[in-house]
């Protein structure tokens, strides 16, 4: 699973237990981003959730956090909403076949393990 690692500099307290200086902790990504407190449903693909809540700076975190946050991160959210806003408005997408239930890891990221198809209808 897409884990970070990080080394502690001070003591600090989490959730009740105190975690001394000079220990690696590695929050879980994937864990995070399926908390159904934060994310309802969260294995439902639904992106309109951001637009009803948008998350806080702890709650998404897929370039990471703080002064180790991808230094591309910004520049691949601004690529994305261009890609797709061109895309969008020329042509309509929709899934051709609901993709499997299983994921493959794909480097940092997670793909249908049997890929899914996309069908592509001009506007």
């Amino acid at each position: 699973m897409p884990a970070i690692n990080r080394r502690l500099t001070e003591p600090v307290e989490l959730r009740g237990r105190r975690l001394p200086a000079g220990i690696n902790v590695n929050p879980s990504i994937y864990l995070l981003h399926r908390r159904p407190e934060i994310y309802p449903e969260p294995d439902a693909f639904r992106p309109e959730r951001f637009l009803e809540r948008p998350p806080a700076n702890h709650e998404w975190i897929p370039f990471g956090g703080g002064v180790r946050r991808c230094l591309g991160a910004s520049f691949a959210l601004l690529e994305m909403q261009l890609v797709l806003g061109a895309i969008l408005r020329r042509w309509r997408l929709r899934p051709e076949t609901r993709p499997d239930e299983a994921f493959a890891r794909r480097a940092i990221t997670f793909t249908p393990s049997r890929g899914a198809r996309v069908a592509v209808e001009e506007i």
